[in-house]
């Protein structure tokens, strides 16, 4: 019997090519079938968020004409490189301060600080078990982070409330 040449031994016969088209359609179907339900799992959503700026000096707001920012005002994130949302309102709310007068806790409006309470419009995913993400930052009620509203930073800023109003539909 002849050995059999190098190029007779590497030639492919109709088995192998059939292995190699199946192996191929496996592949072809897992990455589908991912690409699928991760596109499934993001849902559109709108949201209302109510955001509070604590302790914020009221000579600084008599500086500024009231208030720092208006409704129309974009929010952005920390850096400044994604637009959030759009302020709604812009209201001045007292700000409480603990007090200890004959032994009992009070709670008294400290006359130099205010609270500025803003409410958002944001368009939101919905990820399943990840929550509300708004580009790539997690929007939930009792969060806090630092914006920017409008040309104006604000850190330590609190979520007091994330009500979602509809779905945009899937994304």
């Amino acid at each position: 019997m002849p050995a059999k040449s190098r190029t007779e031994r590497k030639r492919l016969n109709l088995l192998d090519w059939i292995l190699l088209a199946l192996i191929l359609l496996g592949i072809l179907l897992a990455v589908w079938y991912f690409w699928q339900h991760r596109r499934a799992a993001r849902e559109g959503v709108e949201l209302v968020v109510v955001m509070r700026i604590p302790a914020v000096e009221r000579s600084f707001l008599s500086q500024s004409g009231g208030e720092p920012f208006a409704a129309g005002s974009v929010v952005r994130s920390e850096n400044g490189t994604s637009a959030l949302g759009v302020v709604q309102s812009v209201s001045l709310r007292e700000h409480m301060t603990a007090l200890v007068r004959d032994g009992a806790l009070l709670w008294e409006a400290d006359p130099y600080l205010c609270d500025i309470e803003v409410t958002v419009h944001m368009n939101a995913l919905r990820q399943g078990s990840d929550g509300l993400r708004v580009h790539d930052l997690r929007i939930a009620a009792g969060g806090s982070g630092n914006f920017r509203f409008g040309g104006w930073f604000a850190a330590g800023t609190e979520i007091i409330s994330v009500e979602v109003l509809g779905n945009e539909g899937t994304e």
